[in-house]
């Protein structure tokens, strides 16, 4: 749905994603390993889908956004990922090696890894981009966002205090929607929540304080961003990425049991970069005080430059 806002002059083809259900609790650990055959199903399945779609489209060169199927002999295949090591639980991470060493089985059967990362500090992805071994073929490129070549478009004034950046999988989202709003509507400060939700969604009326947009393009979540005080939202790579590039405050809450976002999460609070608080202990009043002692450190270009994927 996004790219195809951002690029409608492109010719478009949809391949079917793995469609991931969290449940409402805190460890996301029993769906995630049930899910797994199904996983390895959907990367064979994208593997021949591809087959196909370079055959009819006469492809030379495929980038991958961290879908493992999207290999293929016949042109020059890339993919882009910063999770070379897989964060699990706790109490079973004697087998975070084992997933590693299937995650670089697959990596390894593209012509490059790039990672959405620096090499060296200040890098944003920790251990998750930085493991003690890295694939053979990976290659750091620098920090990718949508947002910084559009950022300076938009004048300084500042319209909200708060801006809420809803995303991520279902009942999850919702949950988080619903806490932001009770605790929104108990204090004065001008909010907008852009909800990430299609057109299937229930949509919820504005009231005083708040808001509610079901969905922005580039142009106005930049514009969004640019106008408000401070940003929350999850804790996801990509979200990350494009709050450091625009040196934005913000107010991170991963997603319950998703380890990925849980480590960001602590990674950044500990850099004191982003202030984070978990789901189920989420006081916003406290995080907004909180907030404006963190501040991410502006990033320099390095040979690969910061690219934008916009």
């Amino acid at each position: 749905m996004l790219l195809k806002t951002e690029f409608p002059q492109l010719k478009s083809i949809y391949l079917p994603s793995f469609k991931i259900k969290y449940s409402k609790g805190k460890s996301q650990l029993f769906r995630i390993l049930i899910s797994s055959p199904k996983f390895l199903f959907c990367i064979f399945r994208e593997y021949k889908l591809l087959n196909k779609i370079i055959s009819s489209e006469k492809i030379d060169i495929v980038i991958s956004d961290n879908r493992y199927g999207l290999f293929n002999s016949k042109c020059y295949s890339i993919i882009i990922t910063h999770q070379l090591l897989i964060k699990i639980p706790k109490s079973v991470s004697f087998i975070e090696k084992i997933l590693q060493k299937i995650n670089y089985y697959f990596i390894e059967k593209f012509a490059q890894c790039w990672i959405p990362d620096y090499e060296k500090e200040p890098n944003i992805s920790g251990e998750l981009g930085h493991p003690e071994i890295i694939p053979l073929n990976a290659v750091y490129i620098g920090h990718l966002s949508r947002f910084h070549k559009t950022f300076n478009d938009y004048g300084n004034i500042k319209e909200n205090d708060i801006l809420v950046i809803l995303s991520g999988p279902e009942p999850q989202r919702s949950i988080l929607e619903k806490i932001l709003i009770a605790q929104i509507s108990k204090i004065d400060y001008k909010t907008i929540f852009v909800r990430g939700a299609n057109e299937f969604f229930n949509k919820i009326e504005d009231s005083e304080n708040i808001k509610f947009i079901q969905f922005a393009d580039s142009k106005t979540i930049t514009k969004l961003i640019k106008s408000s005080e401070i940003v929350i939202s999850r804790a996801g790579y990509s979200t990350i990425m494009d709050l450091a590039a625009l040196s934005k405050k913000a107010i991170l809450i991963p997603t319950p049991g998703q380890t990925e976002q849980e480590y960001l999460a602590e990674y950044v609070k500990n850099k004191v970069w982003f202030f984070t608080q978990k789901q189920d202990e989420l006081n916003i009043s406290q995080a907004i005080c909180e907030v404006k002692k963190y501040k991410m450190p502006e990033i320099e270009e390095n040979e690969f430059g910061f690219l934008s994927t916009f």
